[in-house]
């Protein structure tokens, strides 16, 4: 380095003249002119070359800042190092390095929710339907046949029974003759007593026990309008009726449609099946009940059959207290 030294105006930087510019700070370094010599006479003539001469001021010119090469491997490397983050961020974003799970995604099915259905109206006619057979004070002849045949496979000895019922219900009234077996026997069911004869005798006995399928009313259980289905309109017996059939709801009771005590029975139905007929205006004309269970070879293994026929629907009449004492008509007056 040679001895021409020079100051930096800008960052008081010393470097050597020779350079040109300052290493620090990048301004161009420019060299002094030699002032004018200066008029006789005047101190700076007089005193020139003494130690009272006015020392001649070092003087920069600044000029605009420049860029160095230290600088533009600084932006450089700035400029690199952004592109190589910008260049991991959507790396990331895309997930490439994001290890991938070595198992396949376990996909959940939900199956939609299906609201339950509205409960239906029932239609008119199946209205007064039930209206017409739970009506406790229905009057009414009916006459009930019922067959009942269990085979031998079950107990080990066959089994039938036929029971034909031909009773009276009038205002919650009943008066009924049961043959069984060639017995017959005559009911009455009168202000919550049961009376009890065994024909042809003409004692009457007021009895607490009588078998729970004697009292017919009310009608097959049938309590509301979902036990019960809509099939048709149809002709019966001459006339129009309106066709029912029991629904997978209905329960029945077994003792009360096989006119018998169930319990005795090897063996229970699985299919059960009631149908009902009846007029426009809902009154009973005729019903049919079967229960059974068949073998894989087709063999009825239980077979209940039970039929309904209704007469003089809606005409009333007397079920008198057999044991009550007759009132005695009055005698003519003599004139």
């Amino acid at each position: 380095m040679s001895e021409n030294l020079a100051r930096c105006r800008r960052c008081h930087d010393v470097f050597d003249a020779e350079e040109g510019i300052c290493p620090r700070c990048g301004t161009p370094w420019q060299s002094i002119a030699a002032p004018p010599p200066p008029e006789e006479g005047t101190y700076v003539d007089r005193y020139r070359g003494t130690e009272y001469a006015e020392p001649e001021p070092v003087q920069q010119v600044m000029a605009g800042p420049g860029i160095t090469p230290a600088t533009k491997a600084i932006i450089g490397i700035g400029v690199g190092m952004l592109s190589i983050a910008v260049v991991v961020g959507v790396a990331l974003a895309a997930g490439a390095f994001t290890p991938k799970p070595n198992y396949e995604p376990v996909i959940v099915s939900i199956a939609p929710v299906t609201p339950p259905p509205p409960t239906p109206t029932p239609q008119p006619e199946t209205a007064m339907a039930l209206l017409a057979i739970n009506d406790p004070n229905l009057n009414a002849h009916i006459v009930i046949q019922s067959r009942v045949d269990e085979d031998s496979v079950i107990s080990g000895h066959p089994f039938s029974v036929v029971v034909t019922m031909d009773c009276q219900v009038s205002n919650g009234e009943e008066s009924a003759i049961l043959t069984q077996g060639g017995k017959t026997q005559e009911l009455r069911f009168v202000d919550g007593k049961v009376f009890l004869r065994i024909l042809p005798s003409t004692k009457w006995a007021a009895t607490p026990v009588v078998s729970s399928w004697a009292a017919v009313l009310p009608l097959f259980n049938l309590t509301t309008p979902r036990m019960i289905d809509f099939v048709g309109l149809e002709s019966r017996d001459g006339q129009q009726a309106y066709h029912f059939r029991s629904s997978k709801w209905w329960v029945p009771d077994l003792n009360r449609m096989g006119l018998m005590d169930s319990t005795a029975l090897g063996i229970k139905p699985d299919t059960i099946n009631l149908d009902l007929w009846t007029d426009s205006f809902g009154k009973p004309i005729y019903a049919s009940f079967s229960a059974m269970t068949v073998a894989k070879d087709g063999r009825k293994l239980l077979d209940i059959e039970t039929t309904y026929t209704f007469t003089n629907v809606g005409t009333p009449v007397d079920v008198l207290n057999p044991l009550a004492t007759p009132v005695p008509s009055a005698s003519p007056t003599k004139s």
